[in-house]
């Protein structure tokens, strides 16, 4: 081999690092992880230590796109999967949250617009109901949904409600089959 070949396959090799930061509380799982795996050998976990986080933060990366990739949702409404009429009106609502050119953050004084948009002209319960379900989607906790206005929520980053809406639910809403008056008897 001549030397130009050599740096290409050395170059190849090398392993480029970063740091990040974790916190502790992860921390002290990896730890008690690795001391359980090399059975509190101290010199077995240090030697293998970047090794089994690269391992482990590779089998969760895998598993995290398989989740976003996986037609099963994890959205529920009162503990159940939705009803195909629930999936729909969802569906319109993450039409309105992809169609906007926010880069899947909106203000949180939009919220309204977007909903009473995608839904029409809904029972006030009905709109609370989805707002309700959006937000537990975008890691808001129960308590804040229930005591904050919209406007004193920030930018609310809508990427996971997203992903949870089957691909086939997401169309506008003028395509529905619906009629106006069914939509405000839903509850």
């Amino acid at each position: 081999m001549n030397k130009e070949n050599d740096d290409v396959v050395v170059a190849r090799q090398q392993t480029v690092m970063t740091h990040i930061q974790i916190p502790i509380s992860l921390r002290k799982i990896f730890s008690d992880y690795l001391k359980l795996k090399f059975n509190r050998n101290e010199d077995a976990i240090n030697v293998n230590e970047q090794k089994e986080l690269e391992s482990l933060f590779q089998l969760g990366l895998i598993q995290a796109k398989r989740s976003l990739y996986s037609k099963e949702s994890t959205l529920l409404i009162n503990g159940k999967k939705p009803r195909d009429d629930e999936w729909k009106r969802l569906g319109w609502i993450a039409f309105e949250f992809s169609n906007c050119n926010c880069l899947s953050k909106i203000p949180s004084s939009e919220l309204s617009k977007f909903l009473n948009k995608a839904l029409g002209n809904m029972c006030d319960r009905s709109i609370i109901k989805y707002r309700k379900i959006v937000l537990e989607n975008c890691n808001f906790d129960e308590q804040t949904i229930d005591k904050c206005k919209d406007s004193r929520l920030g930018e609310i980053d809508v990427t996971f409600f997203i992903s949870q809406i089957p691909k086939q639910y997401i169309t506008s809403s003028s395509t529905s089959s619906f009629i106006e008056g069914d939509l405000d008897n839903e509850l």
